[in-house]
């Protein structure tokens, strides 16, 4: 069992927990409005199966009705070791597990099979998850006259590259002259930006994320271009930020992580999920 506080900004502001669309996830108080400080209390089946699984609590703010989701989750009958330096002691291995399971990585060595975790992730590879994710398989058609001046036919990652410039995810680094900047890596702005125009669709996306609209972070005012974005990501539990206060929208994002966000926007099931 388990439970949440909930602590609005404003006394009067009104919410109402909407419990879990997963089975396994049962609120147990009251789906009813509440104003003001309150408790989520919810139950958890046991896990049978050897995988780990996730799921969210859906709290709903507001007389705009912005979706908060609580991120759950719970770890298998067994923790295997799928890479040999993600140890089944390893904050992400969970995360790192359920990619690898679904097919969205290989890892970054076969032999010996590695993830590197703690490395950042570039664009390129970025490219790789995302349309993994968006789409689920490696067989999907795309253009085989290159977008970008730096991606050729010949690039490992070229059909990923040019399959998200095709969904909209992404207008490269640079538009004259056209560039995606494979090899550079991924800002946990960026990084935002990719996964919510992968989740959505890059039109709703841009225009209608319906984000919480009072910042949650410091170094994220409303009038960043990644605002809206990086405000979903918290509404949705897919990040806390870098510390309480911060987002820190420059820092680089390593593999790990990113495990992190794919399994928490993609692989969870959302009770409320515009």
């Amino acid at each position: 069992m388990g439970s949440v506080s909930v602590t609005p900004s404003s006394a009067g502001c009104s919410w109402t927990a909407r419990g879990s669309n997963s089975v396994w996830i049962h609120q147990t108080s009251p789906a009813t409005s509440n104003t003001g400080n309150g408790t989520v209390s919810f139950n958890i089946d046991a896990n049978i199966d050897s995988h780990p699984r996730t799921g969210t609590v859906t709290l709903v703010f507001g007389s705009t009705s912005v979706n908060v989701q609580i991120q759950i989750l719970q770890a298998g009958t067994i923790t295997e070791q799928l890479f040999d330096d993600v140890p089944v002691n390893h904050p992400f291995v969970n995360y790192i597990n359920q990619i690898k399971t679904v097919g969205w990585t290989n890892g970054c060595s076969l032999f010996p099979p590695l993830f590197c975790p703690e490395r950042t992730v570039s664009r390129g590879e970025m490219a790789v998850f995302i349309v993994r994710a968006v789409l689920g398989f490696d067989n999907f058609g795309y253009s085989n006259l290159p977008y970008f001046d730096d991606v050729n036919q010949n690039h490992p990652f070229f059909k990923y590259i040019q399959k998200l410039k095709e969904l909209g995810v992404t207008n490269g680094c640079s538009t004259s002259p056209a560039k995606y900047c494979p090899d550079a890596d991924v800002s946990r702005a960026q990084m935002a930006v990719f996964l919510l125009r992968g989740r959505f669709g890059a039109a709703s996306a841009n225009t209608g994320l319906n984000n919480s609209p009072v910042p949650y972070f410091t170094d994220v005012p409303a009038t960043d271009q990644s605002f809206n974005f990086i405000q979903k990501m918290k509404d949705f539990g897919v990040t806390a930020g870098c510390t309480a206060t911060q987002y820190c929208p420059g820092a680089p994002v390593s593999r790990g992580q990113t495990a992190v966000f794919l399994t928490r926007l993609f692989l969870t099931q959302f009770s409320v999920f515009p």
